[in-house]
């Protein structure tokens, strides 16, 4: 039965929803901004919620429309969202010549414990443990730890992309910068991910291969390569076939710095 005539038919709340995102799609079709998309489901909403609460003097209408209207609320921050992603960091793009040049200490390495907690200025830090199973550049060691930027503690989470957090298992080849900090307790891997190869399950079955996921960094060519272009380290190899090549850049290296 259609409506009487002057009264609006009462929408569920998924209706409602419905109406209101394809009221923000025909603005982003139109050009319009994410910000001005997710006004546009705010006023959808308004239309939907009946006639608007009577204000006071003090209060704007739109101030009074926010407080009252959780769900218009949650459908701003949706669509805010839903416009727009997460930039990638933007990074010098290092081969495999500056990987070895640059970093001090090259392991291969199982990450055995983690820890997040919030420092004196309340930044989330991860402290990580590692059993060494090779150096490979830089002082021996059994084990090694280290802090990084990252993680979540007492409700708190913090992401960096393009600098990976590790979880307890993950075997890793790690080109890391030197220790710094008050008590020399910081890293970070050279270039954020690219400088951090996983070892992962073959697709094919066979053995153990190494590999990288750089899909959250923008790389920057840099000024003077140090190497030619497309000069990097194998992927897709098995482990041993990686750390051969690791080595024998070392190597190279070494013997151009005079065997440091």
């Amino acid at each position: 039965m259609p409506p009487r005539r002057g009264c609006t038919r009462k929408r569920t709340p998924i209706q409602g929803y419905n109406a209101a995102t394809q009221a923000a799609s025909r603005g982003r079709a139109a050009g319009s901004s994410p910000a001005g998309a997710a006004w546009s489901i705010l006023r959808e909403r308004n239309s939907l919620a009946g006639p608007p609460l009577k204000t006071g003097a003090t209060m704007p209408p739109r101030t009074q429309f926010l407080r009252r209207r959780p769900l218009a609320i949650c459908l701003l921050i949706l669509a805010l969202a839903g416009a727009s992603s997460i930039s990638a960091t933007s990074v010098e793009h290092l081969d495999a010549a500056a990987l070895v040049a640059r970093s001090p200490y090259v392991i291969h390495a199982s990450c055995i414990d983690r820890r997040s907690y919030r420092d004196g200025n309340g930044m989330v830090l991860t402290h990580y443990t590692f059993q060494v199973h090779e150096t490979m550049k830089g002082e021996d060691a059994v084990r090694t730890a280290f802090v990084m930027p990252g993680g979540e503690a007492e409700g708190v989470a913090t992401l960096i992309p393009g600098l990976s957090e590790y979880r307890r298992g993950d075997e890793l080849i790690l080109f890391l910068s030197d220790a710094y900090g008050a008590e020399r307790e910081r890293r970070l891997p050279l270039g954020m991910d690219q400088g951090v190869y996983r070892v992962c399950a073959d697709p094919a079955g066979g053995a153990p291969i190494v590999a990288r996921n750089l899909g959250a960094l923008a790389l920057v060519a840099p000024r003077e390569p140090a190497a030619p272009a497309g000069d990097q380290f194998p992927e897709g190899v098995t482990v041993a076939a990686f750390k051969d090549c690791v080595r024998d850049r070392v190597q190279s290296w070494k013997a151009k710095a005079g065997g440091k």
